[in-house]
This record gives structure tokens, sequence and C-alpha cells, in this order.
């Protein structure tokens, strides 16, 4: 299987590389061998170890929407989750990037994960909120449960939400950057 690196427009393909390689320290990659060395490392970056696929986020994204309403979600659900999969790889955190796309397509398809659920709430007072996901898409249920934390906060100036039987939630830091959007600070945690 080839690494993918998604294209950010940037013009940075030994950046994008190098996100994708071992580690390498600054002395390594400017070709500096390291004080003390008595051995020259090779340039990693003189040509690529693996063969690479480069795609356009856009065009990923158009994909992974395309295989998310195939699987039955609704266009929003399948924009909303696309969007969310292909923001993690261009910020680096490829393991819930696309990668995720067939494990999510597994869950669905074995019942585990179900399209477009609505949140449920089980319990509820003015700053905090027990909700059940009903087992949807993280990236639907999650977003959900955010902005039913932020209202509470906005009004209450707290909020605790607890969110049960939800899919996975992907990456976790476009949450606590959805609540700093509305002004918010957030702070999270899972029960075992």
């Amino acid at each position: 299987m080839r690494p993918l690196l998604i294209d950010r427009d940037d013009g940075n393909y030994r950046r994008s590389m190098k996100n994708t390689l071992p580690s390498v320290t600054e002395a390594e990659e400017s070709g500096d061998p390291p004080s003390g060395a008595d051995i020259s490392l090779p340039d990693v970056f003189s040509k690529p170890v693996f063969s690479f696929m480069i795609i356009q986020a856009a065009r990923l994204h158009e994909i992974t929407t395309s295989v998310f309403k195939s699987a039955g979600c609704s266009t929003a659900e399948a924009e909303r989750i696309a969007k969310h999969l292909v923001e993690a790889n261009l910020v680096g955190h490829d393991s819930h990037g696309v990668i995720r796309t067939s494990s999510y397509l597994r869950w669905m398809k074995a019942g585990q994960v179900l399209a477009d659920r609505q949140l449920q709430i089980m319990f509820e007072n003015e700053a905090i909120a027990v909700v059940d996901g009903q087992f949807g898409s993280g990236q639907t249920v999650g977003e959900q449960a955010m902005e039913l934390g932020i209202a509470k906060a906005a009004r209450h100036g707290v909020a605790v939400i607890a969110l049960r039987n939800a899919g996975h939630l992907g990456q976790i830091g476009v949450w606590p950057l959805m609540a700093s959007q509305a002004g918010k600070l957030s702070v999270y945690s899972r029960a075992p």
C-alpha cells in the first residue's frame, strides 16, 4: 500500500514527505553529520523512499463524500464525515484521517454505526446533559453534543455533556477548536 500525501497547495512536497518518513534531526535534514559522528548519514530526501500518491484535498473530500453517500449517509452527513477525515490528514493526524474510512464502512455494514442519527437527551438540566448518540457517526452526534454544550455554556456559564453510544469521534482536536471558535473553553474525558 502506498502512503497518501495530500497536496495542500503550498508547494512544499519535501515537508509533506518528512511527515511520512522516519524522524530526522535538523542536522540530518541539512546534510551535516551530527557532532562527533564518524560516519556520514544518507540524505533521506535525495530520492523518495516510497512510492507516493498525491491527491488534492478537495478531490479527496469529493471521493470520501461519495463513498459515505453510497454507504447510506445523507449528503450532509457524508460531507461532514469527509470534512473531518480530510482535515485530520491536512493537520498531520493521519491516523484519524481518510485511513479510517474502511473501518467506518465496516462498522456501518455491521450495524455498529448508523447513518444520520440525532442525539436523544436522556437527562438534562440548565448546565448538564446526558445524551445518547444512538450509535450515530461520531462526527455527526459529536458535533450535536458540542453544539448543545456550547449553547448551555453561553446561557449558564458552564456545561457538562456526557455522550454515550456514539461512533468514533475522529480527531478529538476539532472539538476544542469548535468550542474555542465560540469563545468557550472545553475539557474532555473518556470513560474506560
